[in-house]
């Protein structure tokens, strides 16, 4: 027993940490050839890529397996026969191959090739683990990168660990390298604002709606629209999206220009006309005259209560966008 189990020790390391389940089965294989007692040892596997680049031994499972197997795989338990043993390979509810060996004491050999057993299916499902952790890697990187946000991981000094390509492309950066080599606090048109950021978040741990001016390398202004939080990945880091809002900051400077421009400009020119109207209604003017005069009066007060409407749908519209959560 005690070479058998220093023969499992020392392959441990090299079945745990194979890249696919053939190899897995071919170093379990050439254990099991080296254990005493066992003879004419063989693999058989459910899966046709567990065959691949294997050594003779590893064989699909078909209805020419010995009975002992089909047993073992049809019951999913060790069979033993007058000389022979089959143990399965279960990985979570399913038999994923059958172990099977020739030897004269199969009963006091059932255990240990139970133990390989065990080992080989460990090992296939740490397998599939890994495989599943890496697909969804990608994934997670595939939404992040394509993402119209842009999202960084920063230390609390500025420097970049992980952005996208809408970073790069909000900064106005040719790569992510440039971008990291820049930095995040050469980003900032202000650098007090940096500071206040990094006091805020080291203080409520997250920012949300949180506005930033920030300079593109080619020096123009960009404005965003910054939610980050607090995190730990072995030192303290930022994990932020920022929304670019530069051209809608753009549109509502030239709603307010042209807003004022109607509340006082417009509206003032209206009261000028308005009292040369009743200056002119208080000369002696004819019935006509009269008339004329009233009309113009008339469309000079409808202007002056339009003007007055888009004042207040104006203030409605700042009230309403001061409320929305950009993050939600």
């Amino acid at each position: 027993m005690n070479r058998e189990l220093e023969l499992m020790d020392n392959i441990l390391n090299e079945v745990i940490l194979s890249e696919s389940a053939g190899k897995i089965y071919g170093s379990i294989l050439s254990l099991m050839k080296e254990m005493p007692d066992f003879d004419e040892c063989a693999v058989y596997v459910m899966r046709d890529e567990a065959l691949n680049g294997n050594p003779d031994g590893i064989i699909s499972f078909n209805q020419d397996a010995p009975e002992v197997v089909s047993k073992s795989a049809e019951e999913g338990k060790e069979i033993c026969g007058i000389d022979e043993i089959a143990v399965p390979v279960i990985v979570g509810e399913e038999v994923a191959g059958v172990l099977y060996a020739r030897s004269a004491e199969p009963d006091n050999k059932k255990s240990i090739l139970k133990t390989v057993a065990n080992l080989a299916a460990a090992s296939i499902k740490n397998l599939e683990i890994k495989k599943e952790m890496a697909q969804s890697e990608k994934k997670y990187r595939s939404i992040i990168e394509n993402s119209v946000e842009g999202i960084y991981m920063s230390t609390l000094d500025g420097r970049i660990i992980e952005a996208n390509s809408s970073l790069v492309k909000f900064f106005g950066y040719n790569s992510k390298e440039e971008l990291k080599e820049a930095g995040i606090p050469t980003t900032y048109r202000n650098p007090e604002e940096r500071k206040e950021f990094i006091g805020r978040i080291l203080r409520e741990k997250k920012v949300k709606n949180y506005e930033i001016e920030y300079r593109r390398k080619n020096g123009e202004l960009a404005i965003g629209n910054e939610f980050a939080v607090l995190a730990e990945n072995g030192e303290k880091v930022i994990q932020g999206i920022i929304h670019d809002v530069t051209e809608l900051k753009k549109i509502q400077r030239e709603v307010e220009f042209y807003n004022a421009l109607l509340r006082h400009d417009m509206w003032n020119k209206n009261q000028v006309v308005m009292g040369y109207l009743e200056l002119l209604s208080d000369t002696g003017l004819s019935e006509e005259q009269r008339n004329f005069v009233e009309r113009a009066k008339l469309a000079v007060k409808n202007n002056m209560v339009l003007i007055d409407n888009v004042k207040k749908l104006f203030t409605m519209g700042q009230r309403a966008a001061e409320q929305v959560d950009v993050d939600e």
